[in-house]
């Protein structure tokens, strides 16, 4: 019975258990086919995905074939961001000033001007890892026409922006610099030669060679009017020659200068030359700073239309310290001349440009008056007929942001023909320096001179037939008084 009882409850528990096993069983398998088709889903997904990637990569890649194509037709060489280093400076300004000349030449009274003048200049300036460099500068020149579009004009005649500089520069691992281009080119001595800040930006080759540990050599000729192609003697060519080096704590530099210019042809001859030569110094004595040149000219007659040759010297004497919290400068140059305009003349004297040489504001130039009423300015040596000056300034700070320009100047010792006067006047210049940052700057000031009858401005220069030409009729004389101010930005 015992026996019966036990098989029976075995029985019973198979027929209970087994199902429950097989059902069990049965969920297990369900279960482990979900996360089999998770798992294969999931294969897929990541199998779509990889198509996906693998087709994007391919339309990339077909999509950059297409813009190289396009770009190697205009442009052949692709310039990498890793082998250039882009800066862009600039100069943008805003010149507004109020001058009034009053003449003891009633005709001539009350000659009023009056202007507001923009002008900006745009550098661009790439520089390779290689030694090699390209610099071009745009130029928006000061404008008149401002309704709806502002144009640039050149006298009369409207212009697009203009290219002042365009220069390619290579310096090699000795330190040799070759520049070739649009070049801006400037002397050495004191910009009383000729000078890059007064538009002297021939197209030129330059070399600046080291020499030594202290000195250089620059080389360069540049051609400052073509002239016609077809015709091989009738341009401005400038040739140049410069040591510069160091004797203890003095800076040297000799110069030679060598100008080849179409002259007359009436005088048979289809070119002459101008040369100058010369030694400009630099050095400290106890606390003051000594700087200037001395330097002789020659031009042959053909250029100026005299009998004889022109030659003369010139010598400038700069002198440098700072007294109480400003700096002092004071200033004398000489030029010889005579009243054909046979004495000492600069290369600028036969460009008819200028440079900032001085320290006053109408008989010479300083940067916010260099604007629409700069034609009174003379060069070093007034176009030939020799001058002296005395010129002092003295910059001192008021405030942490704002500064004053102080300065003076007599010029005068000059040989003008006709009975003209020998003092060419005195200049009187007061100007506010206010700096908000380190780029941006307003000037204000005050300009006054009493000039006679024996100014030659540099842009009048050397004319040929022996003709001199001043700024006033014989026996004139003319009070100049400018208020005027600056607001640049340049970076």
């Amino acid at each position: 019975m015992y026996m019966r009882h036990k098989c029976i409850i075995f029985i019973l528990l198979l027929v209970f258990i087994f199902p429950v096993s097989l059902y069990a069983q049965e969920r297990a398998k369900k279960k482990m086919s979900i996360e089999e088709r998770i798992e294969y889903l999931q294969k897929e997904i990541d199998e779509l995905k990889s198509l996906l990637k693998k087709q994007r990569e391919e339309k990339r890649r077909e999509q950059e074939i297409k813009r190289r194509e396009i770009i190697s037709v205009e442009a052949p060489q692709i310039i990498s961001p890793k082998n250039v280093k882009v800066s862009l400076g600039g100069q943008y300004r805003i010149n507004f000033y109020s001058a009034r000349n009053e003449s003891n030449n009633i005709l001539k009274d009350h000659d009023d001007q009056r202007a507001a003048r923009v002008r900006i200049r745009q550098n661009i300036d790439l520089k390779f890892n290689n030694g090699l460099s390209t610099h071009l500068q745009l130029e928006l020149q000061h404008t008149t026409d401002n309704v709806t579009t502002t144009d640039m004009r050149l006298g009369n005649k409207k212009t697009d922006v203009s290219v002042r500089h365009a220069v390619i520069r290579y310096c090699s691992q000795n330190g040799t610099i070759i520049e070739a281009g649009i070049i801006p080119l400037h002397d050495f001595f004191h910009d009383a030669m000729f000078s890059s800040d007064w538009d002297y930006n021939p197209v030129a080759a330059n070399f600046v060679i080291p020499i030594g540990k202290n000195g250089k050599l620059r080389l360069f000729a540049a051609d400052l009017k073509e002239g016609e192609e077809n015709i091989s003697q009738d341009d401005f060519i400038h040739y140049q020659a410069d040591y510069l080096f160091k004797i203890g704590k003095a800076d040297l530099t000799i110069t030679g200068t060598a100008l080849n210019l179409q002259e007359d042809p009436s005088y048979g001859r289809s070119d002459a030359w101008h040369y100058n030569f010369g030694v400009g110094y630099s050095f400290p004595f106890r606390s003051i700073k000594i700087n200037g040149f001395f330097m002789g000219s020659y031009t042959e007659k053909e250029l100026i239309g005299t009998n004889d040759d022109a030659s003369g010297i010139a010598m400038l004497l700069e002198l440098k310290r700072k007294i109480g919290r400003g700096d002092f400068g004071f200033l004398f140059s000489y030029a010889t001349g005579n009243d054909e305009g046979e004495g000492f003349l600069p290369p600028m004297a036969f460009s008819k440009t200028f440079g900032y040489w001085g320290y006053t504001g109408i008989l010479t130039v300083q940067g916010p008056t260099d604007t629409g009423f700069d034609f009174d300015a003379v060069n070093i040596s007034n176009n030939g007929l020799g001058l002296t000056t005395f010129q002092a300034r003295y910059v001192f700070p008021v405030m942490d942001k704002l500064s004053l320009y102080t300065a003076a100047g007599w010029f005068g010792n000059t040989d003008a023909p006709d009975e003209r006067k020998s003092t060419l006047g005195i200049d009187l210049f007061g100007m506010g320096i206010y700096k908000f940052n380190r780029y941006l700057e307003l000037d204000l000031g005050l300009a006054y001179a009493h000039m006679r009858d024996s100014v030659s401005g540099y842009f009048q220069g050397v004319q040929h037939g022996g003709r001199i030409l001043f700024n006033q009729d014989i026996g004139e004389k003319r009070d100049k008084i400018v208020t005027f101010g600056r607001l640049q930005a340049e970076f």
